[in-house]
């Protein structure tokens, strides 16, 4: 018997298509309805009307009603409880008291909105502060929104129809750089060439990688318990011992025998048994982590499993992570003799790439997971690295089937090559496209609707001259002047509320910025318990006496290389004294030439030498003085840049300084007087002499030798 497929489904909509059915009308078990569109809530007119149309036709049933007014199903018990008494007053206008506005919701919206797309997406927490402060723009004295109502303005339709509800899942920032276009779609075409112009097959494109295992860690379970139980807590062996498997797999679906490092020193006999292939490789290590030489050691187990020979014609392509075992110089000099290539992912890639860690591991740790709760169902309390080793093989035997493996190859387009499933693998973190208030509004008229503060400020000077040059408004200016006092004032509150989140944010990195200052990375030698106020004393002494010592090695290196080139100007105006004498003996003494000229070019050369030496002194002072000053000139600019506002330097390219009121520019912005003052970092270190004042003789020799004379009369 065959059943007609009904012509209306819950579901359905006037912009939406039906589902299609099979021919019984029944649905399968794959299929899944679409979603339900979000459908306003009824008007106070639908339910009017709604109510006249159940008195003048009682037999009319409420869905009815409900669909030729087009109401969605949801408020069909509304709809029902109104028409039984259809004089009572609506419940949302007796029973629910609006503390924003429709220009405080809007606000708000935009903020929560602007947060997402800067990475700092809200949570409910974040939307009561905020909620808050608006409310406290008309309620001074006002304390804080209740947590009912953050969960019932967050389930409303006006904010379901913009925002959803979603985990955050945190990612290490050099994850979520990494995965650019650009160059992952370089890596694949370079992949893709080396495939080609080596002739590689499916055989012979490899990919391993370590594994790590904790022996008797169990994941938990929905289990069925009775009804009076509030908790159940079942038995775990709790064996934490970290093991690290190095699996290697090939694309056409085979793998090779594993490696696994346990943590240790010795071996046990019991680690080894009858079900085993006997190619297993087994390592010790203190960590229980791969290293170099287990790295090399795998590459001969390799090398012996894929059939690789020594100068071999044909190319073995070795995917692998960039792990500093797997490219040491050795592991490529022995991988280049078997005609391996070693080929690295991308860095901070594996997780989108590697075919390991796309498919396989997860059905191993899966399987392992399910061997531990076997052997508990069995009465095997304690399951430790024996009971592991025994039931590896099965764990591997289920969990890296070929059909597993291949699809971690196809996955990311590894093999068969296809370079649009690579580019599928990137994960969207950040939409591209801008906040919806940047381009949507929710008033009708764009043209008179700022959505910034320029546009404000533009838009005011406008009525303003308007306001002037005319007596009365128009029908056409008063509806511009309504429509932009509306957004005007959303916009308004906009920037108030990022106002309020940037003040927080220079308080927290103040904040930062004070604790790192506090931070020497010493260390205190002492044995016994430290009591922390001792530790902060110690702490404090060596900051001083640090400083103390700075300031004695710059004084005496100055002192130093000012003493000589005291020596050095001192020497000079001795040997001058020499060469004056010297030079009022020449008239008198010019029978005996040869006797004083030797004396003079002596004279000569020690005076030329005193001089080299004053210059080298000086130039060392002011090597030393420039270093100094570049160190005190360091330590300024980071002063500095602590004291200059961040957000401030962040968002400067944003804003229009000619259109911002200098008080919005201002670091204090909505800091309460009544609280404490925010910290405020010197605007320049302490002073020191100038070093040039330790000059021992500043007013320098000045020496009026006439040296042509003299090279004359020699």
């Amino acid at each position: 018997m065959t059943t007609e497929p009904p012509s209306e489904y819950w579901w359905s909509s006037d912009n939406a298509e039906e589902p299609t059915l099979p021919p019984n009308g029944a649905r399968t078990p794959t299929s899944k309805a679409p979603p339900a569109p979000i459908t306003p809530p009824p008007t106070e007119v639908q339910y009017r009307q709604g109510i006249e149309m159940k008195q003048e036709d009682p037999s009319l049933s409420i869905p009815d009603i409900c669909r030729k007014l087009g109401i969605s199903r949801r408020y069909e018990r509304t709809m029902r409880r109104r028409c039984k008494k259809p004089n009572t007053v609506p419940r949302k206008e007796s029973r629910k008291k609006e503390y924003l506005d429709p220009s405080d919701k809007e606000a708000l919206f935009r903020f929560v909105e602007g947060q997402a797309h800067h990475g700092f997406a809200v949570t409910r927490p974040i939307i009561q502060l905020y909620a808050s402060h608006l409310v406290r723009l008309r309620k001074p004295n006002f304390e804080t929104l209740s947590d009912s109502w953050v969960h019932t303005f967050t389930h409303s339709n006006e904010f379901i129809r913009r925002f959803k509800r979603t985990q955050n899942k945190p990612l290490d920032g050099k994850r979520k750089t990494a995965q650019d276009r650009v160059n992952l779609q370089k890596w694949f075409r370079s992949y893709k060439r080396d495939i080609k112009n080596w002739k590689v097959k499916e055989d012979r494109i490899y990919n391993f990688d370590e594994g790590g295992l904790r022996v008797g860690c169990m994941r938990g379970e929905w289990v069925y318990v009775p009804r009076q139980w509030n908790n159940y807590y079942g038995y775990s062996p709790e064996d934490r011992r970290s093991v690290t498997v190095i699996e290697g797999v090939c694309a056409d679906g085979s793998c090779i025998p594993p490696c696994i490092v346990v943590e240790g020193q010795v071996f046990l006999d019991d680690w080894f048994n009858s079900r085993q292939s006997g190619d297993e490789l087994v390592f010790t290590s203190q960590s229980g982590f791969s290293n170099a030489q287990i790295g090399i050691e795998w590459l001969k187990h390799f090398i012996k499993h894929s059939g690789a020979e020594e100068n071999d014609s044909r190319v073995t392509i070795l995917l692998m992570d960039n792990h500093s075992s797997h490219t040491s110089d050795e592991f490529v000099l022995l991988a280049n003799k078997y005609n391996i290539k070693p080929y690295p992912f991308p860095p901070h890639c594996t997780h989108i790439l590697q075919p390991l860690d796309v498919k396989c591991f997860n059905p191993y740790k899966h399987y392992h997971d399910k061997c531990i709760k076997k052997a508990l169902r069995q009465g095997e309390v304690a399951y430790n690295l024996v009971s592991f080793m025994w039931d590896l093989p099965e764990i591997r035997q289920k969990g890296l089937t070929p059909a597993t493996i291949q699809s971690g190859f196809l996955t990311p387009g590894l093999w068969p090559l296809d370079e649009e499933a690579c580019m599928n693998q990137l994960k969207v973190f950040e939409p591209d496209c801008p906040p919806d208030y940047l381009n949507n509004n929710i008033f009708e008229d764009h043209t008179h609707s700022p959505q910034t503060i320029r546009d404000t400020i533009l838009g005011l000077d406008n009525f303003r001259d308007t306001i002037e040059n005319k007596a009365q408004f128009s029908s056409p200016t008063r509806a511009k002047a309504n429509r932009f006092l509306q957004c005007a004032n959303v916009a308004l509150k906009h920037v108030k509320l990022n106002e309020d989140s940037r003040l927080e944010l220079i308080q927290g990195i103040r904040a930062q910025q004070k604790r790192k200052s506090e931070l020497t990375g010493g260390r205190t030698h002492q044995s016994g318990p430290l009591r922390a106020a001792d530790a902060l004393a110690n702490k404090r002494r060596k900051v001083e006496a640090e400083i103390e010592a700075r300031d004695k090695s710059r004084s005496y290196h100055l002192g130093v290389a000012a003493r000589k080139v005291k020596k050095a100007e001192e020497d000079i105006e001795t040997k001058t004294r020499v060469l004056h004498r010297l030079q009022i003996k020449i008239p008198a003494m010019e029978k005996d030439m040869e006797k004083i000229m030797p004396k003079l070019i002596a004279a000569q050369g020690a005076l030329a030498n005193s001089i080299a030496k004053l210059g080298g002194a000086r130039k060392s002072r002011e090597e030393l003085v420039e270093k100094y000053d570049k160190e005190d000139q360091k330590r300024a600019e980071e002063i500095e840049k602590m004291n200059e506002d961040p957000v401030q330097r962040l968002l400067r390219p944003a804003y229009e300084p000619e259109y911002m009121p200098q008080n919005l520019l201002s670091s204090d912005v909505g800091h309460d007087p009544s609280s404490p003052p925010l910290p405020v970092f010197p605007s320049s270190p302490p002073a020191r002499p100038d070093p040039r004042e330790l000059d021992l003789n500043a007013n320098y020799v000045k020496f009026g030798l006439d040296m042509d004379e003299i090279n004359f009369r020699l």
